[in-house]
């Protein structure tokens, strides 16, 4: 098969590639040790008596061994068989794999419509509604208002979110409660969470512990542990801030993490033209 050949000339690089660099290692090595020799040498003899013959005797005798040691074909030997090997493998790539990127080209239909709701919808999720209403009108598409209202209610959600506010992200939650279950979406229990937890902190604990049997019960089978870890805040009802059981439902991080998660869980838009 094409791809053992392959698989096969790559490895052959490799080793190639890893003999030579442990023999360039070696090399370096063997060199680096022979001048720490001649430099003792040098720093042990006594520098008053110490003539130039003798500086010259030691460096002839470094410069023999370096080239007894490392001749530089034996170098340039182990850099050869790897540019072979590396050249055949290139080649084969060629063989196997068309390198023109033209051929992958399909003759389609270039479908203008299409391509400007993708840009609009990119304008309108990143909340630039300005910009995606003139574009709508310079492209001359038909009217986007539906697309542009699904992202600005969505917007409205996180503001209200975090503004400590979820009666909106509950309601959109308690409409679109079958597709997020079908999504396997934790949101609508979070959103909940958070809401007990707010009335718990502002209200009693009697309000709390209502609103719990009220809106925990279609959740008890799927979110058992999350619903004992609620129940057990209200023990901590005069002094949340101290309880175990709040860190992630309290803080304001959470409360923007879980609103993003309603956009990855908002209804689905469908292109269209």
């Amino acid at each position: 098969m094409e791809i053992d050949s392959l698989r096969e000339a790559f490895d052959r690089v490799v080793e190639k590639r890893v003999l030579s660099s442990a023999k360039v290692q070696e090399a370096i090595g063997q060199i680096v040790n022979e001048v720490e020799q001649a430099i003792s040498k040098m720093q042990m003899m006594n520098t008053d008596t110490m003539d130039s013959c003798d500086h010259s005797s030691i460096l002839a005798e470094l410069k023999a061994k370096l080239n007894e040691m490392v001749p530089l074909i034996q170098l340039e030997g182990c850099q050869k068989e790897l540019n072979v090997a590396l050249s055949k493998y290139l080649k084969l790539l060629e063989k196997s794999f068309s390198p023109d990127i033209a051929k992958a080209y399909r003759n389609v239909d270039y479908d203008a419509c299409t391509v400007n709701n993708i840009i609009t919808n990119h304008f309108y999720r990143q909340g630039l509604f300005d910009l995606g209403d003139s574009f709508v009108n310079e492209c001359g598409e038909s009217d986007e208002t539906h697309l542009k209202f699904s992202f600005q209610e969505m917007y409205g959600i996180l503001e209200a979110m975090q503004a400590r506010n979820l009666e909106p992200a509950l309601s959109w939650a308690a409409k679109n409660h079958d597709h997020l279950l079908q999504n396997s979406s934790m949101l609508e229990m979070k959103l909940h969470s958070l809401q007990f937890i707010e009335i718990l902190t502002k209200r009693s604990r009697d309000d709390a512990l209502q609103y719990a049997r009220t809106h925990f019960v279609p959740f008890a089978s799927l979110h058992t542990a999350e619903i004992q870890k609620l129940m057990a805040c209200l023990i901590w009802a005069d002094r949340l801030d101290q309880s175990p059981y709040t860190s992630d439902q309290s803080s304001s991080t959470t409360l923007f993490s879980y609103a993003r998660c309603s956009e990855s869980s908002r209804v689905r838009i469908t292109l269209r033209c």
